[in-house]
């Protein structure tokens, strides 16, 4: 499955996901309600960090006022399960959803969706890596395919992987990609993978069930 989302500002439903971007060229960085945790973790950061940090947030919340209108979310961090740090996944204090966030140089990609409708949702985003010769043969060694096909296949594992909430700690050779579908090895959870045709120069993936 392919979506188009050619412009800033413009959002698209993948199924039952709603999808949306921005680029540092076009950042919103409109305040949102936060918080605690995101609170601490924007008084921390400054400069682009802070303007991406708050971009991502910005943008999750503008999805979040179309899933749901009339509904003013609130959005914070978790803490990490494993270092207890400010950098766990989002959570929405409100309306019963499951949001993704992914960033990649300068872009910024947020998909949501009620409960009801979707139980995980899973989002990344890379550079294009034309002429990248390493990278693309690193990645073939380490998913396998052929260097034309390995950097999308990479978005779609991390989708996958994000989705699952394990990341990485789970090894990526374990995600097994059928078509539009994709499964861990001996997970029963399947998930729906899409491809998001975004902005010139980026993959994007997303993987929900």
């Amino acid at each position: 499955m392919i979506a188009a989302m050619n412009s800033p500002g413009q959002s698209v439903w993948v199924g039952d996901v709603l999808v949306g971007w921005a680029s540092a060229a076009t950042a919103d960085t409109t305040a949102v309600p936060l918080g605690p945790i995101d609170n601490t973790r924007a008084a921390g950061l400054s400069g682009e960090q802070k303007a991406r940090f708050l971009q991502g947030r910005t943008l999750l919340h503008r999805l979040l006022g179309e899933l749901q209108p009339g509904v003013v979310p609130q959005l914070d961090a978790t803490t990490c399960p494993h270092c207890s740090g400010p950098h766990g996944p989002v959570s929405v204090e409100g309306p019963a959803v499951v949001v993704g966030l992914a960033h990649a140089d300068g872009l910024v990609v947020a998909a949501v969706a009620t409960t009801s409708r979707v139980t995980a949702l899973g989002l990344d985003a890379e550079r294009d890596a034309v002429g990248a010769a390493e990278r693309l043969a690193d990645l073939v060694k380490l998913i396998g395919g052929s260097p034309a096909t390995a950097l999308r296949r990479w978005t779609q594992i991390e989708a996958v992987l994000k989705a699952d909430g394990r990341g990485l700690r789970v090894p990526p050779e374990q995600v097994r990609i059928e078509a539009e579908t994709a499964q861990i090895e001996s997970d029963p959870d399947r998930y729906r993978l899409a491809e998001i045709s975004g902005p010139a120069g980026y993959l994007i993936s997303l993987a929900w069930r």
